[in-house]
């Protein structure tokens, strides 16, 4: 493996994420398993609000469950039809959104005590897949299997701009931290760049075909844009899934690897690829730029999950973690130590990337 990066110090934040002059020290190499909590359902997506007080996850029964971190204690939230693949929030926190293979998306009081849906938006056809909202708050992009981009005013819901032009279904959606653009992508990775003021399209890349197969044995697409992040300044982002190299496998086989694909956002082309050292039959599920210079992974297969730590400008990881489970989606806190990982095994598990506290 590569050197990891040097661990880093963030004095504005604590190990709860509540502003003490306490610091912090960031050291993915230190990477371990601080708290799990059980649900009847597999777990497939996961968020920290901003606040850093709860953690929300989207289980298979179609709920939204909610874990306040000091205590444990989880509340249900229940308003979807199907399964909630993605989370998100607005007002600093205050509001969380939610979108689920039902089509809809909905707004929930974050904190109250027994959530009921504010607003509900039958938003599209067939799934949501993705979900983002944009740097100033004002808007929400969803993407989903009618093959439209859609955005939204955060505050009421009603319709900004319809953005037509992808040949099959989008699976992620993610603005660009400029605020003047966002982009998506498509289970065939075709990556389409809008500006946001117009709705227009600026440019369509291919910097990321690696993730997609057509399998001529069960005839069917394999692949897909996973996951998608913006590095924080914007330079680059990336595109997570799986590069296919068995057939006959959804989720990969032997010579198969999750891979992050990482993009020049100025010129479109493809920078690197970001793989473990060996193949494994697993989906990158979720990633995550983290401040201090390193690219998070979490994968998710038949062989269960991992956490992938790269540095950016390194192919292989500088150290990983196996997961009791597959691995569904990845979030990061805003203390930026700790993370969440929803598990197929019902789990939602938070790991801290810190030095383990003696006992």
């Amino acid at each position: 493996m590569t050197d990891p990066p040097q661990p880093v110090a963030d004095p504005a934040t604590d190990r709860k994420g509540a502003g003490n002059a306490q610091a912090t020290v960031v050291d993915p190499t230190q990477t371990h398993q601080v708290a799990a909590w059980k649900y009847d359902s597999p777990l497939q997506s996961s968020r920290f609000d901003p606040q850093g007080r709860f953690v929300f996850a989207g289980a298979q029964d179609n709920t939204v469950q909610r874990w306040d971190l000091e205590s444990g204690e989880r509340t249900t939230l229940t308003g979807h039809q199907s399964w909630v693949r993605s989370i998100a929030f607005l007002s600093e926190g205050a509001t969380l959104l939610t979108a689920g293979y039902d089509g809809r998306l909905l707004w929930w009081p974050t904190a109250a005590k027994k959530p009921e849906p504010i607003r509900t938006v039958a938003a599209h056809k067939g799934w949501i897949r993705a979900l983002a909202v944009s740097p100033d708050g004002r808007l929400i992009a969803t993407v989903g299997n009618d093959r439209l981009v859609k955005l939204w005013n955060a505050i009421d819901g009603t319709p900004v701009h319809e953005l037509a032009g992808h040949g099959s279904h989008v699976y992620n959606v993610a603005f660009h931290p400029g605020g003047e653009f966002l982009i998506s992508a498509d289970l065939k990775l075709e990556v389409k760049q809008w500006r946001i003021a117009d709705g227009n399209p600026v440019r369509t890349l291919d910097p990321a075909k690696i993730l997609h197969k057509y399998d001529t044995g069960v005839q069917a697409h394999l692949g897909g844009a996973r996951s998608i992040a913006f590095s924080p300044d914007g330079d680059d982002f990336v595109l997570g899934g799986i590069v296919v190299v068995a057939t006959n496998i959804f989720d990969g086989g032997a010579g198969s690897k999750p891979t992050a694909v990482l993009v020049d956002w100025k010129t479109g082309k493809r920078k690197l690829l970001h793989q473990p050292q060996h193949p494994l039959p697993a989906v990158l599920w979720g990633t995550w730029f983290h401040p201090a210079g390193f690219l998070i992974g979490a994968s998710g297969g038949a062989i269960g999950g991992h956490l992938f730590f790269w540095k950016r400008n390194a192919a292989h990881e500088f150290f990983q973690l196996k997961l009791p489970s597959a691995g569904r989606d990845l979030a990061l806190h805003p203390d930026l130590t700790r993370l969440a990982v929803p598990q197929h095994d019902q789990h939602l598990r938070i790991y801290s990337m810190s030095a383990k506290e003696p006992a």
